[in-house]
């Protein structure tokens, strides 16, 4: 009986750390028809039908027709073949009045929400460290930091610990920092949180100038968490 209520208790703690759909989904940073991805320096846009090509041997190779008012991310210029905007893996249009070009906007390079989610050590359910992200803005978000610990193959005795309810900020380098106090040990820690190349690594330090409790432990753990989108 008692083995029962340990798994009831275990299952609504999960429950409890479970997103929705809506949590987990990633909204896309769109600009104007096409999604803004990181590496983008800028887009074209066909203003009368056209051509893309490849390039084979130093040589410039027709390829499939693009349509005028079509919208393509562009991560590279050359100005080889009389200039040429890389739009993908050996993907290129030449410069020419059939498109125009437009520079990524400052404002639209520095927008984050696409990392908007729930984010855990693993996607599968296990012990580990994640953050919830909620954004408000571009560059700032609601953040919720929690540790998941259990030894029982079951996860019958599992426990957490929280940090809910802070606000952070991201820098042109998707850095961001944030003070916090944990509910188990209520102990104090600083979290580093960095988006790159869609993915989210946080680093938590509990600085030796912050009094510690010393009968508790922090199950949001000290040290650097590479983190992946929570699918459980």
């Amino acid at each position: 009986m008692k083995k029962v209520f340990l798994v009831l208790i275990a299952s609504i703690l999960f429950l409890s750390l479970t997103p929705t759909a809506n949590d987990t989904a990633q909204a896309k940073a769109m600009w104007g028809k096409i999604e803004l991805k990181e590496g983008m320096i800028g887009k074209v846009k066909i203003v009368k039908d056209t051509y893309q090509y490849s390039i084979s041997k130093r040589k410039l190779k027709k390829g499939s027709k693009l349509k005028k008012g079509k919208e393509y991310g562009v991560y590279s210029y050359s100005k080889n073949y009389g200039g040429v905007y890389k739009i993908g893996s050996n993907k290129y249009v030449k410069k020419s009045s059939s498109i125009k070009y437009y520079k990524v906007p400052q404002s639209a390079s520095l927008n984050f929400k696409k990392y908007n989610g729930n984010w855990f050590t693993s996607a599968k359910s296990q012990p580990g460290v994640g953050v919830n992200l909620e954004f408000t803005s571009n560059t700032k978000a609601k953040i919720d930091l929690y540790g998941i610990w259990w030894s029982m193959p079951d996860g019958s005795n599992a426990r957490e610990s929280d940090a809910s309810g802070y606000n952070i900020t991201f820098d042109k380098n998707g850095v961001g920092k944030v003070t916090f106090i944990e509910s188990r040990a209520g102990n104090k820690g600083v979290a580093t949180v960095k988006l790159s190349d869609n993915k989210v690594t946080l680093t938590v330090k509990y600085p030796s100038s912050y009094v510690e409790n010393e009968f508790l432990d922090s199950y949001i753990y000290e040290g650097t968490h590479k983190l992946v989108p929570r699918k459980f």
